[in-house]
């Protein structure tokens, strides 16, 4: 079973940054950080940054990824399984995956 966060804001996704293992967050944030702020706190990314959480075979999978305005994934960090699914839980709004695979509240 996969379960979904939606990244609210620039500062949340620096906050994942401490439960990072592969990859980064920082150059994501700041871009999405400095486009916002350049068009009055709105960004074509604000609702298209999620955190999954999934099992693959024998091994659990936790990751950071984007979604493209071509509607692809672009995945940018890997995570640290239980101490991001922890932080996520109480910190992010879970999302669930309707039948086309986009997320919704």
């Amino acid at each position: 079973m996969t379960k979904l966060f939606a990244v609210d804001s620039p500062e949340s996704l620096r906050e994942i940054a401490a439960f990072v293992k592969q990859g980064s967050v920082y150059n994501v944030a700041t871009v999405w950080s400095a486009t916002r702020r350049q068009q009055n706190d709105t960004c074509v990314w604000d609702g298209k940054i999620l955190v999954s959480f999934y099992t693959s075979e024998k091994s659990r999978c936790a990751v950071v990824f984007r979604i493209t305005a071509s509607e692809e994934i672009d995945e940018f960090a890997r995570l640290k399984y239980t101490p991001a699914l922890a932080w996520c839980s109480q910190h992010l709004k879970e999302v669930e995956i309707d039948p086309f695979g986009h997320g919704r509240a």
